[in-house]
């Protein structure tokens, strides 16, 4: 296997964060509140990642357990981007280390029942979080 270009590198990661804020984002709307996405370039490429993200919730969620089932939709939309037949044990053996600080913070105390609310919560909506995600990468390529 050859080793990914820069170019390559860059579009994966712009990808996968794109998908990880949709998921919060159609999260976040399909449980009762309102918000929107960015996407921007790090400065520092730890780990090579090239892009950030960030969800900013308007209007919080209704539903019970709301802000939890948000903060665990970006992890879980990044896993049924790369395997959308991917079951709640798989996301549960990774996303302790998976988690950012930040979304970890808010999914606190998250249950597995949480884990498979949010995962069906993401499939059944699952062309919206692609929606949103693409039109993201959209808007960076036409940027470049």
């Amino acid at each position: 296997m050859k080793p990914m270009t820069l170019d390559e590198i860059r579009q994966r990661d712009l990808n996968r964060v794109c998908h990880h804020e949709a998921g919060h984002l159609v999260a976040l709307t399909r449980l009762g509140g309102l918000g929107s996405i960015t996407i921007s370039e790090v400065e520092n490429c730890d780990d090579l990642m090239l892009y950030g993200g960030r969800c900013q919730i308007l209007m919080p969620p209704a539903a019970e357990r709301g802000e939890v089932l948000v903060g665990l939709a970006g992890v879980i939309a990044e896993d049924l981007m790369y395997d959308i037949g991917v079951e709640a044990q798989e996301i549960l053996e990774h996303i302790e280390e998976s988690m950012s600080d930040s979304d970890a913070r808010i999914a606190s105390g998250y249950t597995p029942e949480d884990v498979e609310r949010v995962l069906d919560l993401l499939r059944e909506n699952w062309a919206d979080v692609q929606l949103h995600a693409n039109n993201q990468v959209s808007k960076w390529e036409v940027l470049r």
